[in-house]
């Protein structure tokens, strides 16, 4: 189990302790699973870019939250993200973290609250901070709360 699956797994239980009644679902694509299985889920779902979790409870002018979550910060000092460079089938360089912001941003534009969180005791913190939000209350618009 990789260091950010910890923190994803600590990060539900916690929910499941402390919110019981609350809805929310996890994207299981990097997750390590057998071809077969792996290309049935491929073509069950869109070919847009899932962020890790989301909350499925309306919050003020929000219609859920979505979180992409890292083992710890990506962003600089410099108030920037750090690039994480792969390596798409044609061989083109792609920057991992600026495509997760472009799905952030997208999200955000449909209505949802969305952001980076780094480890279990900052999605708490995000989560708690947009539970308490109020109808006409605006969260950040940066990378995270």
């Amino acid at each position: 189990m990789t260091p950010e699956e910890k923190e994803h797994i600590a990060f539900a239980e916690w929910i499941q302790w402390k919110y019981t009644e609350l809805r929310f679902n996890v994207d299981c694509s990097g997750m390590r699973i057998s071809m077969g299985l792996r290309m049935k889920l491929k073509r069950m779902r869109s070919h847009h870019k899932k962020l890790d979790f989301f909350l499925e409870e309306p919050r003020g002018d929000y219609a859920g939250l979505y979180l992409e979550i890292k083992k710890s910060s990506i962003i600089k000092k410099d108030g920037t993200l750090k690039p994480r460079f792969k390596t798409d089938k044609q061989g083109n360089k792609t920057d991992d973290h600026q495509e997760q912001w472009q799905e952030i941003q997208d999200c955000r534009r449909r209505g949802y609250a969305a952001y980076f969180a780094f480890g279990k005791e900052h999605c708490i913190e995000t989560l708690e901070k947009y539970l308490s939000v109020k109808k006409g209350e605006k969260l950040s618009e940066g990378y995270c709360i």
